[in-house]
């Protein structure tokens, strides 16, 4: 894991239109290589993308085939369920082809429906398949990631969490899988924006509570909200890095500021996972799910 920063540059807004408080909509390719170079150049070493992103491996693999290779790079794949070898070797050639390398570092399964019925059937293949450096899955829930956990091949995971979301950092799978040594991603920090949004959508208000109490602890800190959600979750035990997504140049600049921010007292973080007890997270989860 030497070459994997705190900070892993999330691809999806290069690729497609995404997220609650996108307003810039998809960069252009030119726009996109500034933004990779940008985050190189800021130290950061990790990428993550995944076939279902629209043009993001291909994005990535022409900023590659123009400036050179990057050091880690995360992506995923689906399956149909009818010839699951085939559509494995067949998503990695297309990967592959896409990114302009030979190898994936993280090759991830990227819903959870398809690891859980076919991730048995795929280990030998995963083991003969020296062009995937380490297999994964991207998941939602604990019982999710403890089948990661039970099963010794898949050697990396993405998941939710942040301020106002740590069911899975309470639960203890988060530490549970890093001392298993699975590498640990940890995506939607910002719950897609909503945490650094000055004023949240009508639909949204239900989290104004939590939000305004978050906001409190971030004062107390002499912090902002986004410095109070990359500061928690960066220093979660356990967690190898975060999936911040970026759609402006700027927004690389910002998010590696807030990897080197300063680190919550023990009474915040005390105060964080109180507060986002009392988050209706699962009445969120279906909202952000609804607008898809």
């Amino acid at each position: 894991m030497k070459n994997i920063s705190k900070f892993t540059l999330g691809t999806v807004q290069l690729g497609m239109e995404y997220g609650v408080a996108n307003v810039t909509g998809k960069p252009t390719t030119e726009k996109s290589h500034e933004i990779i170079k940008t985050a190189l150049e800021l130290g950061v070493t990790s990428l993550d993308t995944a076939a279902a992103y629209g043009s993001s491996e291909a994005i990535i693999g022409s900023f590659i085939e123009k400036h050179g290779d990057i050091p880690f790079i995360t992506s995923k794949f689906r399956l149909k369920g009818e010839d699951i070898r085939c559509e494995l070797k067949e998503s990695l050639e297309n990967t592959l082809l896409n990114l302009r390398r030979d190898h994936i570092d993280v090759y991830m399964f990227h819903a959870v429906g398809d690891m859980l019925a076919y991730s048995d059937g795929l280990q030998e293949t995963f083991a003969k398949e020296s062009r995937i450096r380490a297999p994964g899955a991207s998941i939602y829930n604990r019982s999710e990631a403890e089948a990661v956990l039970a099963k010794p091949y898949l050697r990396a995971i993405q998941l939710p969490a942040g301020v106002l979301d740590t069911r899975l950092i309470t639960s203890g799978i988060i530490s549970d899988l890093a001392k298993s040594g699975v590498m640990v991603f940890v995506r939607s920090v910002f719950l897609q924006g909503l945490v650094c949004m000055e004023t949240l959508p009508e639909e949204f208000s239900l989290l104004k509570g939590s939000i305004d109490e978050l906001k409190e602890v971030a004062r107390a800190e002499d912090m902002t909200m986004p410095q109070l959600a990359v500061s928690y979750m960066r220093d979660v035990e356990g967690v190898t890095s975060l999936a911040l997504g970026c759609e402006t140049v700027e927004q690389v600049r910002e998010n590696a500021r807030l990897i080197a921010c300063p680190p919550l007292s023990e009474a915040a973080r005390d105060c964080v996972t109180e507060i986002s007890k009392r988050v209706p997270i699962e009445k969120t989860m279906k909202i952000i799910t609804s607008r898809k």
